[in-house]
């Protein structure tokens, strides 16, 4: 019995492994094609978020209320088919929509780089699109405002001698 149950844990962490890292170096390939894109376009899209709400704590809070939005429009909780036209063709503006897309195809369908090839022309072209909005934005905005000038500090707030 203990050797049956062995086997069986085994057997689930091999399938669990082969998930996270699949076995065929293509198919990790293709994951890390899909990765640098998608890194970028989100990058970029939270220097957007930044760069429109320029305090730290509102974008954080801008984030955080755009996360369960960005998760159902992305398809993976929420079928696609289920979601309106006209917020899905928002949803392709969100660079997780391509990329849960793309691991879905790997990593579950076995697809190779020249079936998911759309999806990376995806992700690069949010990526580019996001930075250029990105840079424009910081181009045309004021600069932040420089932190206050606290002067020369007083005699009593130095350490006695």
């Amino acid at each position: 019995m203990a050797g049956h149950l062995g086997g069986a844990a085994a057997g689930l962490s091999d399938r669990a492994a082969g998930a996270l890292w699949p076995a065929d170096p293509g198919r990790a390939g293709a994951l890390m094609m899909l990765g640098l894109p998608f890194l970028l376009a989100a990058g970029f899209l939270a220097q957007l978020v930044a760069a429109l709400f320029r305090r730290g704590e509102v974008v954080q809070v801008v984030l955080l209320a755009l996360g369960m939005p960005f998760f159902f429009l992305s398809g993976f909780a929420w079928p696609v088919e289920a979601i309106p036209a006209h917020l899905n063709a928002l949803a392709q503006l969100i660079p997780s929509t391509a990329a849960i897309d793309g691991l879905v195809r790997v990593t579950q369908m076995g697809a190779t780089l020249p079936e998911i090839a759309p999806i990376l022309w995806h992700l690069w072209a949010l990526a580019a699109g996001l930075g250029l909005v990105v840079l424009a934005v910081e181009t045309v905005s004021p600069s932040r405002p420089a932190a206050p000038d606290r002067g020369p500090t007083a005699p009593s707030d130095s350490p006695a001698r």
